[in-house]
């Protein structure tokens, strides 16, 4: 959302709210749900509602949600594949099990493996177009 959208509502308070309703709701519930306690509990202002369609609210929503921790992990992560999907739930790092963790870590091998088949084949497209491309560094490690 543009920084203007929320003028009078500091975004960091409202974000810990969220974060603090998302606890409350039991630290698993899906966006859609959240979204809507939100607006019903006024967290969200009513008239940040009033500009936004429900899929906006949930995106404020999920931005609270992917706040990084002190340990410089997210707060809560989705639960399935697609983060937007309004009906898949997500669930605060604190309560996920083992096999959740596993499964979450898995999904992310998945992307980063996606993402880096893509870049393989636009630096080949940007090296067969334009007879360069810039080098592709190693990924790292660490922080």
């Amino acid at each position: 959302m543009p920084a203007a959208l929320f003028p009078h509502h500091s975004r960091t308070t409202m974000h810990q709210q969220l974060r603090d309703l998302f606890r409350e709701l039991g630290g698993s519930v899906p966006m859609r749900v959240l979204g809507e306690e939100a607006m019903a509990r006024g967290v969200i202002p009513p008239e940040e509602v009033a500009r936004c369609t429900l899929r906006g609210i949930q995106e404020i929503c999920r931005r609270a949600l992917k706040f990084k921790t002190e340990n410089g992990v997210p707060f809560a992560k989705p639960m399935g594949e697609d983060e937007t999907d309004t009906e898949t739930r997500w669930k605060q790092l604190e309560l996920f099990t083992l096999i959740e963790a596993r499964a979450m870590i898995l999904r992310h091998v998945k992307s980063l493996r996606e993402d880096h088949s893509e870049l393989l084949v636009l630096h080949r497209w940007c090296f067969a177009k334009f007879g360069e491309a810039p080098d592709i560094p190693e990924l790292q490690g660490g922080e």
